[in-house]
């Protein structure tokens, strides 16, 4: 069985998003799959969740938000520049996500807390005292 969604049709548009933009049923299964893709790169997030460190209003923003940027290409809401001509009457666009694809932004990883970066180190030889060829070879000290 699939877990619940983090939002549905009504937190979409309780959010002010338009959602005439996807045809009957489309929204609700956009929704679903923007959750599904905030569980698969935030796997503790309903753990998280469930323990009270993340506030499931946030999660149901994020995938609302997400989903607002994979909207048609056809729609205005997902141009970022327009240009339009009146006199003989041309039009174009540059449309900012024309695959509808969902993704994260590094703000939002961040507000979920998944997907950090890690800083580490990595050892390019071995340590001085067993490197022979630094004491041409003897091994004693004196």
């Amino acid at each position: 069985m699939a877990p619940t969604p983090f939002a549905v049709s009504a937190d979409y548009t309780a959010r002010g998003y338009d959602a005439s933009a996807f045809g009957s049923g489309v929204l609700d299964m956009r929704l679903a799959a923007a959750s599904r893709f905030v569980r698969a790169q935030c796997p503790t997030v309903d753990e998280r969740i469930t323990d009270g460190e993340l506030d499931p209003a946030l999660v149901t923003d994020i995938v609302c938000v997400m989903v607002h940027r994979s909207v048609p290409a056809d729609s205005h809401a997902g141009l970022t520049q327009v240009q339009q001509t009146a006199g003989p009457f041309s039009q174009g666009g540059t449309v900012a996500n024309p695959h509808g694809d969902l993704y994260l932004t590094k703000a939002e990883r961040k507000s979920l807390g998944c997907g950090g970066q890690v800083a580490f180190t990595v050892p390019l030889g071995t340590y001085p005292d067993e490197c022979d060829w630094l004491t041409d070879g003897s091994s004693s000290s004196s």
